[in-house]
C-alpha cells in the first residue's frame, strides 16, 4: 500500500515540479542523452537555490533519492515531499546510500553540503567521493545555472527567471574495496567531479 501510495504522490509532485518548472522558469535542459541508459548512478549538482532539487528531478527521467541534512528532513513542511523520494540522511550511515545503489537506484547529491551565498561553486565535502569510490558507479555531473538568479538564499520569495540544466557525461572511478580511503585519492575525485560541474555552468 505504501509503495502504491508513494508512487502516485511522486507522479503527481513531479508533474507539478514540471509545470512550475516551465511556466515560471521557462526551464531547459541539456545532455539527457549523456544519462546511463540503465543501472544505478549518483547525480552530482552545483546548489547556489532551494530550487535545485526540482529543477534536477524534472530534467531527469528517474526518480532520485537525495542525500539531504537530517535536520532539513525533519522539518515539518518537508517530511512529506522526502518520505515520497525517499531521502537519505546525510549524517547516517554511509550503508544506506550504499545499500540504496545496490538496489539500482538514483542517487542525488550536492557535493558542496550547502547552497553557495554568491552563487559561486564552491569545495566539495567528501561524501560524493565516498559514495563514487565505496559503490564503483558511475557520477552525473549536472550544471544548473539561473536558480541563484530566480531564487537565492535569504529571499522569502522567488521570481521568474530562466533556469537551465545541463547534464554531462558521466564520469567513471574504481572501486575502492580498502575501508580507509587516502585522502589524495579522495581529493582527486572530488576535483573531477567539480570540474565536471564546473565546465557545465562555465
Amino acid at each position: 500500500m505504501r509503495t502504491i501510495l508513494s508512487k502516485i504522490l511522486y507522479i503527481f509532485i513531479k508533474t507539478i515540479g514540471m509545470l512550475i518548472m516551465r511556466i515560471f522558469f521557462s526551464l531547459k535542459v541539456e545532455g539527457r542523452n549523456n544519462l546511463p541508459e540503465a543501472g544505478s548512478f549518483i547525480v552530482a549538482a552545483n546548489h547556489t537555490s532551494f530550487l535545485d532539487p526540482m529543477a534536477v528531478q524534472t530534467s531527469i527521467p528517474a526518480k532520485i533519492n537525495w542525500i539531504v541534512r537530517k535536520d532539513v528532513i525533519e522539518r515539518k513542511h518537508l517530511k512529506v515531499i522526502h518520505y515520497i523520494f525517499d531521502s537519505i540522511p546525510v549524517n547516517g550511515s554511509v550503508k544506506s546510500a550504499l545499500t540504496a545503489l545496490e538496489k539500482g537506484r538514483v542517487l542525488g547529491i550536492f557535493p558542496e553540503g550547502r547552497r553557495s551565498e554568491d552563487g559561486k561553486l564552491e569545495e566539495a565535502g567528501n561524501g560524493v567521493a565516498i559514495l563514487a569510490l565505496k559503490s564503483g558507479r558511475p557520477v552525473v555531473p549536472v550544471g544548473i545555472k539561473g536558480a541563484f538568479e530566480a531564487y537565492p538564499p535569504g529571499k522569502k520569495f522567488f521570481k521568474p527567471h530562466p533556469i537551465s540544466v545541463n547534464i554531462g557525461r558521466p564520469l567513471s572511478f574504481k572501486k575502492e574495496e580498502k575501508e580507509e580511503i587516502d585522502e589524495s585519492i579522495l581529493q582527486e575525485t572530488k576535483d573531477r567531479v567539480m570540474d565536471g560541474i564546473r565546465g557545465l555552468i562555465t
